[in-house]
């Protein structure tokens, strides 16, 4: 871990945000860089205009992930995965996760600008579609594991390779979760 700052802003995770916003030290972390990860495959799921279909919306998300206020940006990612108002994640799921159904307080501010413009008849683009159930699980995962994290008293290196090891096999029973839509995509591009 380092007291240093680094990335680039758009993809930075929150705490780090914050943390530069307020010109103080930080010690990135292992969910730092799998949030900015996270942020990443969001970007470029939204920036690849090489797919058919694209809404007004998209549109719309493109401008609010560039936004430097994580609120706007987390609160476009919320509304991005959200495939319906009523869709949850089931605890217990076959997968293995457990994941929280609680949505973030700090997602509030910037879910509020964004869903104010969102079409729910808009038609998405088919890299969207495919990819949009993956993010939603993902990004509440690393949620799940980052308030988890937030509850340890004491925390040592040895506490974060655990973790990291246990963030990178949540992504692997994720894309094994999702394994089927994303073969869609690969379909498509042979």
């Amino acid at each position: 871990m380092t007291n240093t700052i680094q990335g680039t802003a758009e993809f930075m995770s929150t705490d780090m945000l914050n943390a530069m916003a307020s010109d103080r030290p930080y010690h990135q972390g292992v969910l730092d860089d799998v949030e900015a990860f996270v942020n990443v495959a969001f970007w470029a799921v939204l920036f690849n205009l090489n797919f058919p279909g694209k809404s007004n919306d998209e549109d719309v998300w493109r401008e609010k992930l560039r936004s430097p206020s994580h609120h706007v940006r987390d609160g476009a990612q919320t509304v991005i995965t959200k495939v319906s108002d009523d869709e949850t994640l089931s605890e217990g799921s076959d997968d293995g996760l457990s994941v929280s159904d609680d949505d973030d307080e700090d997602d509030d501010e910037g879910q509020a600008q964004v869903l104010k413009i969102v079409d729910p008849q808009s038609e998405l683009s088919e890299l969207l579609e495919v990819f949009r159930p993956l993010l939603r699980d993902w990004r509440k995962r690393l949620a799940d594991r980052s308030k988890r994290r937030s509850q340890v008293k004491r925390w040592t290196d040895s506490k974060e390779q655990i973790l990291a090891v246990k963030l990178v096999d949540d992504f692997a029973k994720l894309l094994l979760k999702h394994s089927q839509n994303l073969m869609r995509i690969g379909e498509r591009s042979i």
